[in-house]
């Protein structure tokens, strides 16, 4: 797994904040976040940055509240990428969509640690 920013305590704090239904949320945040790749995919194809970076600013808040940094600043990039080259916009998705698929990882990871 490749070394991502990730802060477990601010997971383990939610988890435990959570308790029942926290694996619900897990499943909610993935359900959400790989809708909103398929979406913000079709709206660079389409040009449509408004929606691009309307998707960044959604992205960036729930991946910080299970503590992905790393992956809350390239929503971030992504929200503030107005006036980008689509070279740049196209980039920043696919650092998105890679940091996403390590967090995936880490967070199925952590859970079964977890149980």
């Amino acid at each position: 797994m490749k070394d991502i920013n990730f802060n477990k305590s601010e997971f383990f704090s939610l988890a435990e904040s959570m308790d029942e239904v926290f694996p619900e949320l897990v499943e909610v945040f993935f359900q959400e976040t790989e809708s909103s790749i398929d979406n913000m995919k079709n709206h660079i194809q389409d040009k449509d940055w408004a929606s691009v970076k309307d998707i960044g600013h959604s992205l960036k808040s729930s991946s910080r509240t299970f503590g992905a940094i790393g992956l809350s600043d390239i929503s971030f990039k992504i929200e503030r990428s107005e006036h980008s080259s689509e070279d740049e916009v196209n980039s920043l998705f696919q650092d998105f969509v890679s940091e996403y698929e390590e967090v995936k990882k880490l967070i199925l990871q952590l859970q079964s640690e977890s149980n």
